[in-house]
């Protein structure tokens, strides 16, 4: 009670600082950037080419970015947030698209969560969250697109750039970035080393009517990522323009975890008591490489963008787990389990865009999604000295799938008024399972999804919009491979080969407005599913085990409100917070439909001290959440960053103490089938960072 009332002054003395991020609101007529390189304009739209009203998170503008993970640094952003697992949630929505450079990458896909929490963010130059997608790119997910952008302006000048950042419990981070620009040709490349430290602690608590079982589970792991990225521009013809894109990641950890297993029965005696214990090792890779080319016809107004993009994703894990008496130390079992997973995605695209004298203005393209993973699982028991593999813990899944998506849209705008009409043609298939396995499922289906845009500038410093489009969620191989996974004790999970896409209508109204140092800009908006991917607990011979069912339907409905507020020159404060309305639809668990409002809340305050120095407090708060059969209770938490500029600002030092108060403890219970589980969970702990960055 007392840290929730510490979380709720720090939210309302300081309040998220948009200058010191530099996060900006702005509209899509204002995303088109005319240049003109050598007499030939050029129109370029970063990120996803075409957005609608996005918030923008200017990476270079934040000292200590250095020490902060790309989960950290999204929790810059206004009314998005990160858990201690790395999952993103928007408008209480946790379906939210990852891109890179406006393009899904396979990175981006079931063990993102993961690698937000361990990748550095220091190279990117922004981040871009935008609640509708454009027309020209895949509707997928349910709840907005982040989309982190590492290309440089063309027109940018020379840059090189070095980082070392030192933090508690052997944290570390360097990099270097570099680039020019000699006449038609630009170029950036970067490489960044970041090794973490994570202490997890885990205690469940399963109480039925057989007694009590408690699991307790301790380790600690220190991550190391490489990561490496590339961009290249290039004036062919005074018409042509290309770009290349690049990026290379891997990360890999090692760690030994005790998990503690006791059983009771309903009179408090001890029945059964095992420690067993996991030593794992991780490995994530992948890597991405996409080519673009724009030709203009400028006396036409017309232009042609084409793009092709390869990326794939390795993951590899060992586990090797003893049974072991608690109070003897004797070994009792020994097994081993190796999993593979491996993807593979081509993405193509291309777009025809025309502009009339009379403000119209359309597009028309396409745009091909090839994707295939494959994973595997092996297990050896080891009997009588000897590696005996089991059939039954192993499993051999493949699924292909592709999408095509034909579009067009019409843009119209006269005065202060603009119409946007939009629409997608999609079809999709997908292939799972292998040829001689009995769960071989293939699947077929075809949308047409609108999308509509009215917006009206009421005045210089107001304006008004109207936005609706409907998405699809499609289901991931984790969410489809109906094997057991029980490589982590935690989060046993199984597939569901049967799964349907979710499909999700989405609305909001936006304002925008404007007074001297004041800017507001509330959105109401609303989010209508059905066939909804749940998460649910089921029990199978006394063990938890995690699936995926389609939902009926549910609906969201809220209000999110920014505010930023600038005083006295030297402070600036702003606000976010998102109170909603959202719906679970318990049918199939035989309650029906169950509603709950919530309240999001994150901030900080920024003052300019003298002697060069900037002093920043933030803090977020994010509400208890119903689930399916239970619910996450509320959690939040401080930090702060003392920085200090010199040399010109060519020099910048910070110093970042982030959770201030050890609170980023998660809890989750859940009631069914007549058993009452409690989980506590606790990643984060306190960390404190030293950055030093040195820029030419």
């Amino acid at each position: 009670m007392q840290k929730n009332i510490v979380f709720i002054i720090f939210l309302l003395l300081g309040i998220h600082s948009l200058e010191a991020q530099e996060i900006t609101y702005t509209d899509s007529t204002t995303t088109t950037i005319e240049r003109q390189l050598n007499e030939v304009e050029i129109a370029e739209k970063k990120s996803a080419r075409s957005l609608s009203v996005f918030k923008a998170l200017n990476i270079n503008s934040i000292p200590a970015v250095t020490t902060f993970s790309a989960a950290a640094a999204l929790q810059q952003i206004p009314s998005l947030s990160s858990d201690i697992e790395g999952n993103l949630r928007l408008r209480g929505s946790n379906k939210v698209t990852l891109l890179f450079e406006g393009v899904p990458i396979t990175l981006f896909e079931e063990n993102r969560s993961d690698l937000l929490i361990q990748m550095p963010v220091g190279l990117f130059s922004s981040v871009l969250l935008f609640n509708m997608l454009p027309t020209a790119s895949i509707c997928e997910g349910e709840a907005g697109a982040v989309d982190f952008i590492f290309s440089p302006d063309f027109t940018d000048k020379s840059v090189l750039k070095a980082t070392l950042a030192k933090g508690s419990d052997n944290r570390y981070n360097a990099s270097v970035l570099a680039g020019s620009k000699t006449g038609k040709f630009r170029w950036q490349a970067g490489y960044d080393f970041r090794q973490e430290y994570r202490y997890r602690t885990y205690d469940k608590t399963t109480v039925d009517k057989t007694g009590t079982a408690r699991m307790n589970n301790n380790a600690a792991a220190k991550p190391r990522t490489h990561l490496a990225m590339f961009n290249a521009q290039y004036l062919l013809s005074p018409s042509d323009f290309i770009t290349f894109n690049a990026l290379f990641q891997t990360m890999n950890y090692s760690r030994l975890g005790n998990i503690n297993n006791t059983k009771t029965n309903t009179s408090g005696v001890v029945v059964a008591n095992v420690l067993r214990q996991r030593n794992n090792t991780e490995k994530q890779t992948g890597n991405s490489e996409g080519l673009n080319w724009k030709h203009i016809w400028k006396e036409q107004k017309a232009s042609f963008e084409a793009s092709v993009n390869y990326d794939d994703f390795n993951y590899d894990q060992g586990n090797n787990f003893t049974n072991k008496n608690p109070k003897t130390g004797a070994v009792l079992a020994q097994d081993r389990l190796f999993i593979n997973q491996d993807k593979r995605q081509w993405f193509g695209s291309a777009k025809l865009t025309k502009m009339w004298d009379n403000g119209l203005s359309g597009q028309l393209g396409y745009i091909g999604q090839w994707h295939k993973d494959n994973y595997s699982a092996s297990d050896d028991d080891l009997i009588s000295s000897a590696w005996v593999h089991n059939m039954s813990k192993s499993n051999d899944y493949e699924l292909t799938k592709n999408l095509q998506t034909g579009f067009a849209e019409l843009t119209y705008q006269k005065k202060q008024w603009k119409y946007l009409l939009g629409v997608q043609l999609q079809v999709d298939n997908r292939n799972g399972g292998k040829t001689q396995d009995a769960n071989l499922t293939n699947e077929t289906n075809s949308y047409l999804l609108p999308r509509v845009e009215i917006n009206w500038q009421q005045s210089p410093f107001s304006s008004w919009a109207i936005r609706y489009q409907e998405r699809v969620n499609r289901p991931l191989i984790n969410d489809l491979n109906p094997f057991t996974d029980n490589s982590d004790a935690t989060y046993i999970h199984q597939g569901n080969p049967t799964l349907e896409n979710e499909l999700a209508h989405v609305a909001e109204i936006s304002n925008t407005c404007r007074v001297r140092n004041l800017t507001l800009n509330p959105v109401f908006f609303y989010r209508y599913r059905y066939h909804q991917i749940t998460d649910i607990a089921t029990l199978q011979n006394g063990t938890t085990v995690w699936t995926k069912e389609n939902a009926n339907h549910a609906q969201d409905l809220g209000l999110e409100m920014n505010l930023t507020w600038k005083l006295f020159n030297f402070i600036t404060a702003d606000a976010s917070a998102t109170g909603y309305h959202y719906e679970i639809d318990g049918t199939r668990q035989g309650y029906g439909i169950k509603g709950k409002s919530s309240v999001d809340a994150k901030g900080s305050i920024k003052v300019k001290l003298p002697l060069a120095l900037e002093w920043e407090v933030y803090g977020y708060y994010t509400d208890r959440q119903l689930t399916v059969q239970g619910e996450i209770a509320a959690l939040g938490s401080v930090g702060n960053a003392l920085s200090y500029s010199c040399l010109k600002k060519h020099l910048d030092i910070a110093l970042t103490i982030d959770n201030i108060f050890n609170s980023l403890e998660e809890k989750t219970t859940f009631n069914t089938m007549g058993t009452q589980q409690t989980i506590y969970r606790n990643r984060d702990a306190r960390t404190l960072w030293l950055n030093v960055s040195y820029k030419i």
